[in-house]
């Protein structure tokens, strides 16, 4: 996944899904953290957001869904080619 992410932040997008695209995804969902953190710092309050802790329980359980679903995908993959 560190491949993933670092090809994705130099902007190689084919090569990082190609990687692994759970760290595509989570690249790309750190570089719109960057303005919505600054949008949100400016107006003093969380923009779009209710709960903090309610919108990190579902950000983390949905990433970690998807890297779970990935892994499970590509063992079922490795066992269906024997």
């Amino acid at each position: 996944m560190s491949t993933s992410f670092a090809l994705a932040v130099r902007g190689d997008f084919y090569h990082s899904v190609q990687a692994n695209f759970a760290g595509t995804l989570l690249a790309l969902f750190g570089m719109a953290f960057i303005p919505w953190s600054l949008a949100s710092a400016l107006k003093g309050r969380l923009l779009g957001i209710r709960s903090l802790e309610r919108a990190v329980i579902w950000t983390t359980l949905g990433f970690m869904a998807i890297i779970f679903g990935r892994w499970g995908i590509l063992l079922l993959l490795m066992w269906l080619q024997k």
